[in-house]
């Protein structure tokens, strides 16, 4: 029978004599001290003073906690209490030291988990830059206690000069204190800068999977996988149970200025329908609101059977990214979970969290839609000029080809349409109604009846220079400027009598500077405007303000358009009988 070596071990000490034993007490002692006092020899750095990544913001109330106090009533307690855990961060540093010592002390006694070894939840992770530019791993750093953690990492092939390196905190664990050290003679300095082109971060909110459950280690976790095939920081907001989209988290997510958002939510947002729309909607609104351009990925929920894919959670969210996508909302995706952990059952420690198996396959299977993503340009509808028509659409038949025009114009993004009468021969109420039902149409068939607004505006004109007159569409012009990104106008094109537009800059004066007003009206004679054409003395109380309010004003004189004229003849020649927008404006407009 085969003798266990600690077996063989214990006898022999114990068959040493009382001196040989206090001997071999001295020797193990003696070990003990000369390692402390290597230890001690190190030049040391507070990590705090080298280049931290993947922390979003940078004053918290611990070095390496994940969010600011000023986000803690914006989430969960617990996502308040995971803030803590230092997953994502790592310190940037350049050596040419042959070997990099760490101190580290944790917030929490326990060092794992049961289905996570402490490797990862309380670890450390070295990562190197090689020849060809890629990060190579050097060595993980284990931890065995709460307080005054110990380990040191050797370079395989050295010292070598201005050594990149990237050193992964804690994924489940929170690091209270953290000390680089190297041998005497040795630099251990902040590195070079990011290039610009490299410098904005990829932002992962989701849950604990996207927090690193279960990887073994800290640089296994999938978003810092995808940081380093991207060589980009990656700020990890995962939280375990918490990634549930709740209000107002998008708040905390639009604080930060990423290159592209990444949501993966599904496993934490519940089984209804209403809760996805609702969670979603709400916070692709708030991201756009501050970053209009930046790209928004959903990720789907991924299990180890393949015959599940598409899982339920993932149709939710991707019926709620495509009503979104449907309302004219630009620069979402839908990733689907069906290949992100492979096929054959081994991406996971437990059927739900993945393993080191399960993290490689997703980061790959990610980086090349990350990477196309963010190869093309971010222009997108919500960088376009903003435009809102409003327009006596029944009057002529001028109107409808404009509206059309702009309706279909790749360059514009038509917010809002409105609807404006005239006097003749019909009364005011009438002509305005008609031009309403015309809007409505041309919406219908173009589709656009979800995505463009189109309240009814004005039914009568002002009745004095102060008094504006109450109409939806006023009212929509007024939310429709102030929803208008920082840096950007809402442009009013005014195709009829003036009154919704300056009804709408009387109701709310604040609005002045976030719109440009575009009419077409007044008559250019002898060097100089004047009223004397329908759409300014249409209601010259209006046409008044619009002069006065110090709004940014652009007039097209109905002198030049009049070079422009065609007459109806000439448009049914072109037009009439041609299905879809066309042969309807024919039919309903008057012979200019």
């Amino acid at each position: 029978m085969r003798v266990p070596y600690f077996r063989v071990l214990e006898r022999t000490i114990k068959s040493m004599s009382v001196d040989v034993r206090a001997l071999l007490g001295l020797v193990i002692l003696c070990a003990v001290s000369l390692g402390h006092a290597a230890a001690s020899e190190l030049q040391w750095k507070d990590a705090t003073s080298l280049e931290i990544e993947g922390k979003g913001w940078a004053k918290t109330a611990g070095p390496f906690d994940r969010l600011p106090d000023s986000a803690q009533p914006k989430v969960n307690e617990v996502a308040r209490a995971q803030s803590k855990d230092s997953a994502g961060i790592c310190i940037r540093f350049v050596t040419e030291a042959p070997s990099v010592s760490v101190r580290w002390s944790l917030r929490n006694v326990a060092l794992d988990m049961p289905h996570m070894p402490a490797t990862g939840c309380s670890g450390l992770d070295l990562y190197s830059r090689v020849g060809s530019g890629a990060w190579r791993f050097v060595g993980n750093c284990r931890p065995g206690k709460q307080e005054g953690n110990l380990a040191s990492i050797e370079f395989a092939d050295g010292g070598k000069a201005n050594r990149e390196c990237l050193l992964y905190l804690p994924l489940y664990n929170g690091t209270t204190s953290l000390e680089i050290g190297v041998p005497p003679g040795s630099h251990l300095d902040k590195p070079p800068a990011r290039p610009d082109a490299l410098r904005k971060p990829i932002v992962i909110y989701g849950t604990s999977i996207t927090q690193g459950g279960c990887a073994s280690r800290p640089g296994m976790v999938w978003t810092s996988i995808l940081g380093r095939m991207l060589d980009r920081p990656v700020i990890n907001l995962g939280f375990s149970a918490s990634g549930d989209m709740a209000a107002p988290v998008g708040e905390v997510l639009a604080e930060l200025d990423p290159a592209v958002y990444l949501i993966d939510c599904a496993w934490n947002m519940g089984d209804s329908q209403d809760v996805y729309f609702a969670r979603t909607t709400q916070l692709v609104q708030t991201l756009r609101k501050a970053h209009p351009v930046t790209p928004i990925l959903f990720i789907g929920q991924s299990l180890i059977r393949p015959e599940a894919h598409p899982t339920e959670l993932t149709r939710r969210q991707e019926v709620a990214v495509q009503r979104l996508q449907k309302e004219g909302v630009e620069g979402l995706m839908m990733i689907g979970g069906t290949d992100l952990i492979g096929t054959d059952g081994e991406g996971t420690v437990d059927g739900v969290h993945y393993n080191d198996i399960g993290m490689q396959r997703q980061a790959q299977y990610l980086f090349p839609i990350v990477s196309k993503v963010l190869s093309e340009p971010t222009t997108t509808t919500s960088a376009k000029p903003r435009v809102y028509i409003d327009t006596d659409m029944a009057a002529e038949v001028d109107d409808p080809y404009a509206v059309f025009r702009a309706l279909v114009a790749p360059e514009l993004n038509v917010v809002g349409l409105s609807a404006m009468g005239w006097d003749g021969p019909l009364d005011f109420v009438t002509n305005t109604h008609a031009s309403q039902k015309m809007n409505e149409e041309v919406l219908a068939i173009l589709k656009l009846t979800d995505r463009v607004s189109h309240p009814i505006g004005s039914l009568h004109a002002m009745k004095d220079a102060t008094t504006p007159v109450e109409s939806p569409a006023a009212r929509d012009i007024i939310a429709k400027a102030k929803e208008t990104p920082a840096g950007q106008k809402l442009h009013l094109f005014t195709l009829g009598a003036y009154t919704t537009v300056a009804s709408a800059l009387l109701i709310d004066p604040s609005i002045k500077d976030k719109v440009a007003v575009y009419v077409m009206g007044y008559l250019y004679k002898d060097g100089r405007l004047i009223p004397d054409e329908s759409n300014t003395m249409g209601d010259l109380h209006a046409a008044g303000h619009l002069l006065k309010c110090g709004v940014e004003l652009h007039v097209m004189p109905n002198t030049s358009l009049r070079k422009f004229q065609w007459s109806k003849a000439d448009m049914d020649s072109h037009f009439k009988g041609r299905p879809g927008v066309p042969d309807k404006a024919s039919a309903h407009s008057c012979t200019v």
